[in-house]
């Protein structure tokens, strides 16, 4: 009897997991591909922006050393989602919801600390950071600013998930309790 036997959701089928292969890795391939698009969109419109309105210093600023060291971190932070989503993964096929719980929490937690751990550092080490990479010194005013404000954001945005995960944790037992009083409402 498997962990999930009980749960309605097993009787749905899961299209994941049945089927041909390579369709399943196309379904993800795609979303990924498309993310990735964007984000290089995103970038290009940025430096056109930056590059025709702000001028050429503040686009060497912006694209720079500081976008070097900030590629360097999205890497990081897509490594390590990519390692947990394994470790999830396998959790899931062995059917452990426990072990799957275990896995998101700690990948969140895990992603929550590196980003703290990230924001302080990058706000106090921005300079240092920028000189190892020899950044112009005509440029390094602005770079220090654009990464600092970056960090700063980086911190926000960790601090917005953190924010979520409680918001979803806490709804999660309300709804549990909710459950709870409605069988015990039907018990009496």
């Amino acid at each position: 009897h498997s962990p999930r036997g009980s749960d309605m959701r097993s009787m749905e089928k899961n299209g994941i997991v049945e089927g041909v292969i390579w369709r399943q890795l196309l379904a993800f391939f795609f979303p990924i591909l498309l993310g990735t698009l964007f984000q290089q969109l995103y970038n290009t419109v940025a430096a056109v922006v930056i590059g025709r309105f702000a001028g050429k210093a503040a686009l060497a600023s912006v694209g720079g050393s500081a976008a070097q060291i900030l590629s360097l971190l999205v890497n990081f932070f897509v490594g390590l989602s990519s390692g947990a989503t394994v470790i999830v993964s396998q959790f899931y096929g062995a059917e452990d919801d426990k072990g799957v719980s275990r896995a998101v929490h700690t990948a969140i937690w895990l992603a929550l600390a590196a980003g703290v751990l990230m924001t302080a550092l990058g706000l106090l080490l921005a300079p240092w950071l920028l000189r190892l990479m020899n950044t112009p010194a005509d440029t390094m005013d602005n770079s220090v600013t654009y990464l600092r404000i970056v960090f700063l954001a980086m911190g926000i945005t960790f601090a917005g998930i953190a924010v979520t995960v409680a918001a979803a944790a806490l709804s999660h037992l309300v709804r549990k309790a909710a459950d709870l009083q409605e069988q015990s409402d039907l018990t009496i």
